[in-house]
Formats: C-alpha cells, sequence, structure tokens
C-alpha cells in the first residue's frame, strides 16, 4: 500500500487542484493568453516594420536633400558675327544726282542706318537680310557711313567716300 500511496501522492502532485471544469476553463483561458501574446507578437513585428521603413525613407531624403547640384555647363550659343556687305555704291565712286541708293545684305530684321554730313536713313532688312535706302549728298567728297544693327546688340559699320560731281 505504500507504493500505492506514493503513486497517489505523485498523481496527486502533478495534477491540479481543480475540477475538471475548471481545468477547461483554464485550457480557455491559457489558450486565450497564447492568443494575445500571439496578437502582440504581430503588433510589435508590424511596429518595427513601419517605423523601419519610414527610417529608410527619412534617410533617402535626407541624402538627397544634401546632394548638391552639379553645375552644368552653361549652353554656349554661337554668336555668329554679324555681317554688314555693301553691294553700292562702291567706295570712291563718282555720281552725277545729290542722292545716293546704298543697297546691301546683312541679318535678317536688322536696323540699317545709313548717313552722311548732309542726311540719315534707316531700314530695316528684309528676311533674307536684303536692305535698300538712300541719301543726300553735297557736292564733292562725301563720307558714307552705313551700320548694321542686329537683334542680339552687335553691331557692324562700313565706312567708304562718294563723290558728287554735278
Amino acid at each position: 500500500m505504500d507504493q500505492e500511496n506514493t503513486k497517489e501522492n505523485l498523481v496527486s502532485e502533478n495534477l491540479p487542484t481543480t475540477t475538471p471544469a475548471e481545468t477547461t476553463i483554464h485550457e480557455q483561458d491559457g489558450t486565450k493568453i497564447e492568443a494575445k501574446k500571439a496578437t502582440a507578437n504581430s503588433t510589435k513585428i508590424i511596429l518595427a516594420v513601419v517605423v523601419l521603413l519610414l527610417l529608410i525613407v527619412g534617410i533617402l531624403f535626407i541624402g538627397k536633400a544634401k546632394q548638391v547640384p552639379t553645375p552644368t555647363e552653361p549652353v554656349k550659343q554661337e554668336t555668329k558675327e554679324l555681317s554688314l556687305i555693301i553691294e553700292e555704291p562702291t567706295d570712291l565712286a563718282i555720281v552725277e544726282e545729290n542722292k545716293v541708293t546704298i543697297k546691301g545684305k546683312t541679318a535678317p530684321k536688322a536696323i540699317v542706318l545709313a548717313y552722311t554730313d548732309e542726311s540719315e536713313a534707316s531700314v530695316e532688312s528684309d528676311a533674307q537680310g536684303s536692305f535698300k535706302t538712300e541719301v543726300d549728298l553735297k557736292e564733292g567728297v562725301n563720307e558714307l557711313v552705313v551700320t548694321s544693327f542686329g537683334d542680339d546688340g552687335q553691331e557692324k559699320s562700313v565706312s567708304m567716300s562718294v563723290v558728287y560731281n554735278p
């Protein structure tokens, strides 16, 4: 009997002191506790992932904000030198009238100014750069200056002498 008593003592020590109904409730409570622990662990994992993502985004954003833009080479626009060609009159031309017609070529839509001591005239060149105007002359040698003004601020001048011999 001592052996049975010992076995009963061992079994009774390992058994809960509750009724089977209480054990079921306890097991249900245990299950609920495990479920709550699993939910808490999932929440912690989700929060850790969100914090990690925010940290990564923040680092990337700060990294971009600190980047100094690389200077780009300024676009070099080739400025074509303004040309001015006087087709008429030629230098040291002798004319018999007190007016001379000036014909030439320059940049398209450029303003052309022609002047002597007696008069001046201005005209806009056409889409091809051609122009034509006239100025008055005094008897004898006249200094004729023709200047073209480009739309980019450039200017070009040509000087010549024209002789008026009536």
